[in-house]
């Protein structure tokens, strides 16, 4: 099911690019207004595209580490997924409304800020459930999670000072192998 969930609320994602029709486009001054908002949707496509994808791989790797689980771990997934689905219905609304209703920003932050929040319960509940198999790294995973909502809540914040913008702050989930290990490259400096 979650496997499912992530690969259409992903799916989704495209249908928020408006494609012109055919007489939308009988100028350059046309094209070029279009070409703006393709930019725009384009690149808010391959942001949330990204962070959807990055979720599932940090739940994939969680679900793959457990040796067991009980009804609230599951209801937490479940949760985890109810906010995932709205990701689509989020992000276009950023795309065509996000500069000049900055409700629409909010929305879309704390819908991200409620997975990472979640995310990091559900690691913390398995930990403390002893529902983890013994695997390397499981402080660094802990604290992967723990970035996520972070950046979520940054981008909440910066959305109140800037009208756009706020999202690019989301590319630091894709550099989080880096920032999440200089805690250990202090460490083995000394």
């Amino acid at each position: 099911m979650t496997d499912g969930i992530f690969a259409v609320a992903m799916t989704i994602l495209v249908l928020a690019i408006h494609v012109p029709l055919k007489n939308e486009l009988i100028s350059m001054l046309q094209l070029n207004s279009y070409l703006q908002g393709f930019t725009i949707d384009l690149f808010l496509f391959i942001l949330c595209f990204l962070i959807l994808g990055s979720i599932w791989i940090e739940i994939r790797f969680l679900l793959h580490n457990l040796e067991k689980m009980d009804k609230i771990f599951m209801w937490l997934t479940l949760l985890i997924l109810m906010f995932v689905v709205l990701v689509p219905v989020t992000y276009p609304l950023i795309s065509d409304f996000g500069s000049e209703f900055a409700i629409f920003r909010y929305l879309f932050h704390i819908n991200l800020l409620f997975i990472g929040i979640l995310l990091l319960s559900q690691y913390i509940y398995a930990d403390k459930k002893g529902f983890l198999s013994d695997f390397e790294d499981y402080n660094y995973k802990k604290r992967t999670a723990l970035l996520f909502p972070l950046i979520a809540f940054m981008a909440l914040i910066l959305s109140y000072f800037f009208s756009s913008g706020s999202s690019i702050i989301y590319f630091l989930l894709f550099i989080d192998n880096f920032i999440v290990k200089i805690p250990e490259y202090i460490k083995s400096d000394k």
